[in-house]
């Protein structure tokens, strides 16, 4: 629980990154949101899971909503601690 804690609040003080909620913490098959602002959201998910990724971009076309946006589209795929992917999303 204190990593959670701990990579929720570096998540949430990313420079220029709002959009941290009690969502952060939420898992959704798989795929777990990390920060968003207007223009790009960041999500979790595991490795090369073609549900997963679905997931995450419905995800992120949902947050992009949240600041005026129609849709995601995804930007970069990195491989972080833990065998997660980070994916990076921008808001159009």
């Amino acid at each position: 629980m204190t990593r959670l804690v701990a990579a929720l609040t570096l998540a949430c003080f990313v420079p220029l990154m709002a959009g941290c909620d009690a969502s952060t913490a939420n898992q959704v098959a798989g795929a777990q949101f990390v920060a968003a602002n207007s223009s790009t959201v960041i999500i979790d998910m595991a490795p090369n899971s073609a549900a997963d990724l679905d997931q995450a971009r419905a995800m992120a076309t949902q947050k992009c909503a949240l600041f005026g946006g129609s849709g995601a589209v995804l930007e970069s795929l990195n491989i972080i601690a833990n065998n997660r992917e980070r994916a990076s999303f921008l808001c159009r």
